[in-house]
């Protein structure tokens, strides 16, 4: 088994990559959960995790100061209208930073205001109805804190309404419910499902901008049209482009821009490679068009971030951008250097047996190419371990510099995953599920080499559906299932663990999720997250509140609604705010919560859950950051970490102790999982074992007498 303890280590540089993340503050929050304010906040991959201090002050004063844990729960009665602040120090007591006057939530939800946009028609009424769909967060003004960057879904609303009436617009907004920015795309712009945006700091100045495919007609996030200089402007900017009868574009200009992430102003626009007419024909089968008249596959785009060395010799974050899918692979890596957009590297699949790459070394004819191995997203990660990102974009992956790096040529699929999954095996791996008649329904590679480790054989037609994730302590590394598994759960040797049962409606396998705070993951799927129980080998729906009162589905408790009709997103799993366990953004209608002041709510919400565990914020891994930039992409994918979080802690040393309810006056406690067994305190408030002293203790919040 690697050794997981390098891990400590190996983070540290990881944080230069992603400069925004650096700067991020604490992440501290408090909310009220039944009786009790839960209070959580980051410990960051750069604190050591077992020395570490971090003293949370109540009211100005010390309540208490903790190593073990990044969880707390206090009591409502008496501190639910307090303030809260964190004070962090190294191990010699040194102060290495802070977070000051937080409030406490009265739900564990966050609420953001949005008023959806309005396109009218002749008639000046509304032709095009809009709600929230796929999401992304990062630091774009530098002030420390997370932004949601949200695109819109268009639907008709009127009859008088065409294709070039959907425009695609993209909002930003802060965590208080500020809109930083909307931009629209224009009557030119791809929208919906190969729509996609890149957000991260790409020139390193602490703040982040967004990177994207635009086209004549598009207004940045100050109103004004993008693209001066260009060719197409002005005379395309009111024109609209022929489009295909699937409704996507297919002629006229095409650009990529990349916008300031604090206003939406644009920065710099170029030209866009790959352009549409690069190939007459997009459907490379015999008597298959999918040209101008169609365009489906030259309208099929993805996306992701990498980490590169440029050709100004820096390595910073850029943007890559692919097109084509289903056939014929397209694709280019846009760096950000502050001032000029430009191209790092081009490769192109001319051929089932050829393919080129133009990088700084020159243009490379290679005897492989990566035609209809593509899948609805592409997953970047430091696939060989070389220091930089590669792109497995479905059966294949593209190498750094843009050559290719391998190729399974088992073809299209509808899910993939890249993450640390097999403990025995060195460096990443890729997982996927299959569309086409090949060899495998689902399979597992090597992330270097592309060579399958283990697979389970072709049964029939299109598996859907799949998801790889660690839910079972007494097996190594992650487990996986899958539309066409026949019930049966495989370990990550591809072995058959167990047959399962789907228990109470646990839906789809889609994403997984850390919720309830034992370090293995959950399944999140549309409304409900799921525990697999290894007693029964069945799922079991968490509930979200500790009393379990029938409303453990998301849309009861929360009136919140998923995206993406049959697929059941969130429009964003995230860790955004307190302890390592990750947040869910769903969409609420303002009519369902009453509400008169906006058209939806954005709600935020986080684990009920308490937790004695910790990991560093899940975001200074540099791989589960990646996939966090690119969730918005084609089909929404789980993110997942380069490390294995519950091996991870396993291999920790003993923590510091914890000193804990350092009052004058009363009994409060720090409480525990209500799973747990019980827990008990004395009356300093220190948690201790079960008294076996007479005297006078707290268990599960009671004044006990021991005689």
């Amino acid at each position: 088994m690697k050794n997981i303890l390098i891990f400590i280590f190996s983070l540290l540089p990881c944080l230069s990559i992603f400069a925004t993340e650096a700067r991020q503050n604490r992440g501290l929050i408090a909310f009220v959960n039944g009786n009790d304010v839960q209070v959580e906040w980051r410990m960051r991959a750069s604190d050591d995790p077992t020395q570490t201090q971090y003293l949370l002050y109540i009211d100005g004063k010390l309540y208490g100061t903790f190593r073990s844990k990044t969880t707390v729960r206090v009591s409502k009665s008496r501190y639910e209208n307090s303030v809260f602040s964190l004070v962090v120090k190294d191990k010699d007591g040194k102060e290495i930073d802070r977070q000051n006057d937080v409030k406490a939530w009265g739900s564990p939800c966050l609420d953001i205001p949005m008023t959806a946009p309005v396109i009218k028609g002749k008639a000046d009424t509304a032709i095009v109805r809009y709600e929230p769909s796929d999401a992304s967060a990062y630091d774009m003004d530098g002030d420390g804190e997370q932004e949601i960057i949200i695109k819109w879904a268009s639907s008709w609303a009127g009859k008088d309404a065409v294709a070039a009436d959907r425009h695609q617009f993209v909002d930003c907004y802060k965590l208080n419910g500020k809109l930083l920015w909307r931009i629209d795309f224009g009557q030119n712009g791809i929208e919906g499902n190969n729509f996609n945006f890149e957000v991260s700091d790409f020139d390193g100045d602490g703040k982040g901008e967004m990177i994207v495919k635009t086209a004549p007609g598009c207004k940045d996030g100050l109103g004004n049209y993008v693209g001066k200089g260009l060719k197409g402007y002005p005379d395309d900017l009111e024109k609209t482009y022929k489009r295909g009868s699937d409704g996507g574009p297919v002629s006229g200009e095409e650009w990529v821009t990349c916008f300031d992430g604090t206003t939406g102003k644009e920065l710099a626009t170029r030209q866009y490679w790959p352009y549409f007419s690069i190939q007459t024909n997009w459907d490379n089968r015999p008597n298959h068009e999918d040209g101008q008249n169609y365009g489906r596959r030259g309208n099929g785009f993805k996306s992701a971030v990498i980490r590169i060395p440029c050709r100004d010799g820096q390595v910073r974050p850029c943007c890559y951008l692919q097109r084509g899918i289903y056939t014929y692979v397209y694709a280019t890596a846009i760096s950000w250097d502050g001032k000029n957009l430009v191209e790092e590297w081009r490769y192109g699949s001319t051929a089932t047996n050829s393919s080129f790459t133009e990088n700084a070394t020159g243009k490379h004819t290679q005897t492989i190419s990566l035609m209809s191995q593509g899948a609805h997203q592409g997953q970047a990660g430091d696939l060989d371990g070389d220091g930089y990102d590669e792109v497995m974009i479905g059966a294949a992956a593209i190498d750094h510099d843009g050559t290719v790096l391998w190729s399974t040529g088992l073809g299209h699929g509808d899910a993939e995953g890249v993450g640390e999954f097999n403990l025995d095996n060195p460096g990443l791996e890729a997982w996927r599920i299959t569309e086409v008649s090949t060899k495998y329904d689902a399979c597992m590679m090597d992330g270097k080499t592309g060579e399958v480790m283990n697979g389970q054989l072709y049964t029939k037609g299109d598996v859907g559906r799949g998801v790889i994730m660690d839910l079972d302590s007494t097996s190594a590394g992650s487990e996986y299932w899958f539309m066409t598994d026949g019930g049966k759960m495989y370990d990550q040797n591809g072995k058959v663990l167990y047959s399962y049962s789907r228990g109470n409606g646990t839906g789809y396998p889609s994403f997984r999720i850390f919720w309830d705070g034992d370090l293995l993951d959950e399944h999140f799927d549309g409304d409900k997250v799921s525990k697999f129980d290894l007693a029964s080998h069945s799922w079991v729906r968490s509930t979200f509140y500790r009393k379990t009162d029938g409303k453990n589905l998301f849309y009861k408790r929360y009136s919140v609604f998923s995206i993406n009709s049959t697929k059941k997103n969130a429009c964003l799993q995230c860790d955004l705010l307190g302890d390592f366990r990750e947040e869910l953004v769903m969409p609420a209608r303002a009519q369902d919560l009453k509400r008169t002041d906006c058209d939806y709510v954005l709600r935020v919400i986080t684990t009920t859950f308490d937790t004695d565990k910790k990991l560093p914020w899940l975001r200074d891994d540099y791989l589960y950051n990646l996939q966090i930039s690119n969730q918005n992409v084609g089909y929404s994918m789980p993110p997942h970490l380069s490390y294995n979080a519950y091996a991870w802690y396993k291999s920790l040393p003993a923590m510091g102790k914890d000193e804990i309810g350092k009052k004058s006056t009363g009994i409060d406690r720090v409480s525990t999982d209500a799973s747990a067994s019980e827990t008990w305190y004395d009356l300093s408030g220190r948690r201790v074992a079960k008294p076996r002293t007479p005297g006078v203790y707290v268990r599960n919040g009671k004044k006990v007498v021991i005689k």
